[in-house]
């Protein structure tokens, strides 16, 4: 059979993910037969992106509509500071994003 990594501690993370504090190099495999140790590796990256479609206005003044789109781990990060998925519309955007563009 397949092996799939498990770790129940966070419900936020999909089957087959394991928290990044849990990898540090090596996992504990319990089964029926016993318990051995294995190398730990995960195909999952992190990704951030931001795509911005602005105008500048007078006085340096910014309008617009900006997207954020987060995968794997960093969506993960997303997920824990947003509790209700469901609504977004107390939202801190610069919380949410933790990244500034400079001036």
């Amino acid at each position: 059979g397949k092996q799939v990594l498990l770790d129940a501690t966070d419900k936020l993370l999909p089957i087959g993910v394991i928290p990044e504090r849990c990898l540090n190099g090596n996992g504990l495999v319990i089964s029926k037969q016993g318990y051995r140790w294995i190398k730990l590796a995960t195909p999952l990256k992190s990704k951030f992106f931001v795509t911005a479609d602005l105008k500048f206005e007078s006085d340096a003044i910014m309008k617009g509509k900006v997207s954020l789109d987060r995968a794997g781990y960093s969506a993960h990060r997303g997920r824990k500071k947003v509790p209700d998925r469901t609504c977004y519309s107390d939202l801190n955007v610069d919380e949410y994003a933790q990244h500034r563009v400079p001036v």
